[in-house]
């Protein structure tokens, strides 16, 4: 018997013994093991919800910030979408508002006006298929997203760009770049 612990449980695999009369529920042999039992209950991790503290970092220096994150980057056809967000200072928080794919398509709907009518800006933009095809999809969110920052600075001073994931060279504006933004920065989240 081989036995994995886990933080809360164990998997179990069988070997089968001298009598060899063990077998799994599906009467099939799977490689030398031939039974096996799984108890195991992961721990919840709370989830992060999006805060303003990237916002407030900028305001506090009198700038504003341009979230940016991009949509169907994953998808094998269709162009690459991106979005960039900006909130005047001193917003508050928007209740509800998380990572777009903890979301369902109904809770991303009852966000949008939320978010429309506190973002000072909301830009978006495109790359086509044919732009995917041509450059890679790396490049192609990197013009999307150029474009939908292109869009969002127009009449803003003084600004700072934070990217979704990691830096992007391509994208052609100076930025930072926050893992898993969208799970962390209010302005990510709303953007994608």
């Amino acid at each position: 018997e081989h036995r994995v612990t886990g933080v809360r449980g164990s998997i179990t695999a069988v070997r089968p013994g001298a009598s060899g009369d063990i077998t799994p529920p599906s009467k099939e042999a799977h490689g030398e093991f031939i039974a096996w039992t799984m108890d195991l209950e992961l721990p919840r991790t709370a989830t992060p919800r999006p805060t303003l503290r990237q916002e407030k970092a900028r305001w506090a220096t009198g700038c504003l910030l341009v979230g940016v994150d991009e949509v169907g980057r994953g998808p094998l056809a269709g162009p690459v979408v991106a979005a960039a967000v900006v909130f005047p200072a001193n917003t508050r928080r928007i209740t509800g508002l998380r990572d777009s794919k903890l979301l369902s398509a109904a809770q991303r709907e009852r966000l949008v006006p939320r978010i429309r009518e506190r973002a000072l800006r909301i830009a978006v933009a495109a790359a086509s298929v044919r732009e995917i095809d041509r450059f890679n999809i790396r490049v192609a969110t990197a013009i999307a997203m150029r474009r939908a920052v292109t869009r969002a600075l127009v009449g803003l001073e003084a600004w700072e760009i934070l990217v979704d994931g990691l830096p992007f060279p391509e994208l052609g504006f100076p930025h930072q770049a926050l893992v898993s933004g969208d799970a962390h920065c209010a302005s990510i989240a709303a953007a994608g």
